[in-house]
């Protein structure tokens, strides 16, 4: 009968281990061929048995003994690892066993550290994680991209025959547009927040690149939550808003004046802006399970600063779009415009340690969840 020390597996050395005392009949039979022959064995079978205590007497703290009739000595007392990955990494020591190493009898053994959570094996494990999220991102936005590509290049699949390679690359795009028009004027709504959830996902997988997340990092439950906002979020409310502004002005200007846009991007900077940039605060705290005193902290916090940030743009922007763009198309001009400044706002705050709430150039908050502390 005999006590195991728990040692940590990274700080085994020569001297680490004796061999345990067999019974008598056996210690006069016992050579050292036997012993090196049986090596690997035995401390598969000492890793086994120290996982074995470890899962047992998990989260317990336990004194080590020295083994009963070898002088090694140890002295550690640590609290047990909880993960089991972590034990379950042992295994890879009795694998990494050198064939020169050689059994050692000294009473002087020094004491082994204890095990702890923070040993090297964890860098391991995180690498394998990312490893796998690299193939699970990978293979998402492979599929994605291939299912874009094959919508935009079969849009005139079927009345091709004939036609010229030039012909067909230059129909493509306007083929395109066509079609995308005819879909927005059949379902306007559900075509804009189809629109409006594309860009935010887009947005927020730059904001993580220029963040430093290479592909095995990048977090798809927030590029979810930036996909939710802009499908259920944006795109429907920014429909309702170019309608009931464009209405609303029209009667109270009685015509059609060259100076129209001028009052709408006013309203829509003071009255739109503030209204979505407060929704997409809720939406967020409801997706990531927030408690409604963080939510309403987090809506005073930054209402009158994004009021004030989206005074650097947007204005000159919405010139264009209440002046120029049509009126069904006004979301599309915009959307294509926030992801140039998501942009722009990931690369600035790429560099900083500490990043603070940001905004897109309307005042609106941009798919950057992680940029706005909570």
């Amino acid at each position: 009968m005999m006590l195991l020390a728990r040692i940590p597996l990274s700080a085994v050395t020569v001297n680490a281990i004796t061999p345990v005392t067999m019974p008598t009949h056996h210690n006069q039979s016992l050579t050292m061929k036997s012993v090196r022959r049986n090596r690997i064995r035995r401390h598969r079978l000492l890793m086994s048995s120290l996982a074995a205590i470890s899962t047992v007497f998990s989260m317990q703290t336990f004194t080590g003994e020295a083994f009963s009739t070898a002088s090694l000595v140890t002295r550690t007392t640590s609290q047990a690892p909880t993960s089991l990955a972590y034990l379950q990494s042992t295994r890879t020591f009795s694998s990494t066993l050198d064939c020169e190493y050689e059994l050692s009898t000294s009473s002087d053994a020094s004491p082994i550290p204890p095990i702890t959570p923070n040993t090297p094996t964890a860098p391991a494990i995180q690498s394998r994680t990312i490893s796998t999220n690299y193939i699970i991102n990978s293979s998402i936005l492979l599929i994605a991209i291939i299912t874009i590509l094959y919508q935009v290049l079969s849009v005139d699949l079927g009345i091709t025959r004939g036609w010229s390679p030039e012909e067909i690359a230059a129909r493509i795009p306007l083929d395109n547009w066509r079609s995308y028009t005819n879909v927005l004027n059949m379902a306007p709504l559900q075509t804009k927040a189809v629109t409006s959830a594309t860009v935010y996902t887009i947005g927020d997988i730059i904001a993580q690149n220029k963040e430093g997340r290479d592909m095995g990092e990048l977090d798809r439950g927030r590029i979810l939550r930036s996909l939710l906002a802009g499908l259920i979020g944006h795109g429907p409310m920014s429909h309702v808003w170019y309608h009931v502004s464009e209405d609303f002005f029209d009667g109270v200007l009685g015509g059609v004046h060259w100076w129209d846009f001028i009052p709408k991007v006013i309203v829509d900077q003071t009255v739109f802006g503030p209204i979505w940039n407060n929704s997409y605060i809720i939406l967020l705290g409801i997706m990531q399970l927030q408690r409604p005193s963080q939510i309403w902290s987090d809506m005073k916090r930054t209402t009158i600063p994004l009021i004030v940030s989206g005074l650097k743009l947007w204005p000159f922007v919405h010139c264009i779009t209440y002046g120029v763009i049509p009126l069904e198309n006004r979301l599309l001009w915009v959307d294509a415009v926030e992801i140039v400044w998501v942009t722009i706002l990931a690369s600035q705050a790429a560099g900083e340690e500490k990043k603070s709430p940001q905004e897109n150039m309307n005042g609106e908050m941009v798919p950057q969840e992680e940029t706005i502390k909570r």
